[in-house]
């Protein structure tokens, strides 16, 4: 039998190919080469989207709280989310200060309507996202029209949506800013990590200087990611994916008891965020940069993008 799930690990991917990751993430010492790589992983991807620039950060949610900062949003401020939405994306509308505001979602596209927004509409508004749901864009340019009409702030949240198009034009290229997640539930699998995208270099600077002034993952959780890319790399993939998630479950399950009974055991991902509002972090930096060595990883996987959107549209078809 066949198995398939959210995650697909990097099997597709050559042993050379992972030796490259992997001696990016051994050269510790080396910031200027680090930086070189983000930066070309950080081009090849805004490629891929139009004529804007990307700032990468360790989360898609990193990216967004990052682009809400970069317009000023704080205390008194409002943001309209989707009703269906991820917690982070609230967890990072409080971080700023500002209030999460909820609109309902077209059942057409599963994703953002104008007309549900309007409901919710007050004139603390400052900002609206626009979620692009499962691959299908939202109606973005009746979204679009009334942001521009009513002076306020537009992001679509891309997170599964990269390489869509609406009217032949690529999400992320209808707001002030986009974001992107490429965490292994995504389109491009990075393990973790997201980037914020614009074509108002005003936005990028500002995105840029808190990029800059942001705080590398600790190193022995980058080693935690590493390993845990190779076991998803062995696992999750059709052949191996049951037994992949047998392990998975022993593994969450002896964490869940240790947690109970006070045992130190450290995370892998970023999920210490997920349940609090307006979370405070000490395991790690809100936002964080992304590691150069998944920066690579990046790269490979935009290299490998025609050929996964290929192999997608074959097993929707089958």
């Amino acid at each position: 039998k066949q198995y398939f799930g959210f995650v697909r690990g990097h099997d597709y991917f050559s042993e050379q190919e992972m030796m490259d990751v992997k001696e990016v993430l051994y050269s510790i010492n080396n910031e200027s080469v680090h930086k070189d790589i983000i930066h070309e992983y950080e081009n090849k991807f805004s490629q891929k989207i139009g004529s804007g620039q990307c700032v990468a950060f360790a989360a898609g949610r990193m990216a967004f709280f990052s682009v809400l900062k970069s317009f000023g949003i704080g205390i008194g401020d409002e943001v309209i989310l989707p009703g269906f939405t991820c917690s982070v994306m609230v967890n990072a509308v409080w971080k700023t200060g500002a209030t999460p505001i909820f609109a309902d979602i077209s059942s057409k596209t599963y994703g953002s309507d104008v007309q549900e927004i309007k409901k919710v509409i007050t004139k603390n508004t400052r900002a609206i996202v626009a979620q692009h749901s499962f691959g299908i864009p939202c109606e973005i340019d009746k979204i679009s029209d009334f942001c521009i009409k009513n002076k306020l702030f537009l992001i679509e949240d891309c997170a599964i949506s990269f390489d869509s198009k609406y009217e032949n034009i690529n999400v992320g290229e209808w707001g002030d800013a986009a974001i992107f997640s490429t965490d292994h539930s995504k389109p491009l699998n990075t393990f973790i990590g997201g980037l914020a995208y614009s074509k108002n270099d005003k936005i990028i600077r500002s995105l840029r200087a808190i990029q800059n002034n942001s705080s590398n993952l600790q190193l022995d959780h980058q080693m935690r990611i590493w390993k845990k890319i190779l076991f998803e790399r062995k696992y999750y993939n059709p052949k191996w994916y049951a037994f992949g998630l047998l392990v998975t479950f022993i593994s969450d399950t002896t964490k869940f008891i240790s947690n109970k009974f006070g045992i130190a055991n450290k995370m892998i991902y970023l999920e210490a965020d997920y349940n609090k509002q307006s979370p405070d972090i000490s395991e790690y930096r809100y936002p964080s940069k992304l590691p150069a060595f998944l920066a690579r990883l990046g790269l490979l996987e935009l290299k490998n993008w025609e050929i996964e959107k290929s192999n997608r549209k074959k097993l929707l078809s089958g």
